[in-house]
């Protein structure tokens, strides 16, 4: 984890004019592009998934990550497909 997170640090920064904390935004299920899919184990979600997500968000990159995008209710497979457009 050490090298992803000296990756992660010296990243460029992109601009899509996010104008709220990106960890508080939550995505809407509609067909959005994005810069980043982030399929995972759901051992892997705690110490790796969520904080890959967390760090690429701050960066301003566009993550499809479930925690970010699924809400109640939601078609897990429309929602993939949606994510992988």
């Amino acid at each position: 984890m050490p090298k992803l997170q000296n990756i992660l640090l010296n990243a460029p920064k992109h601009d899509h004019n996010i104008s709220q904390d990106p960890g508080k935004l939550k995505d809407t299920n509609i067909r959005m592009e994005r810069d980043l899919f982030i399929c995972h184990a759901s051992e892997d979600k705690n110490e790796v998934a969520r904080p890959l997500a967390e760090a690429l968000r701050t960066k301003g990159l566009k993550v499809w990550y479930d925690e970010f995008t699924l809400t109640l209710g939601d078609s897990l497979d429309e929602s993939i497909d949606n994510g992988l457009v």
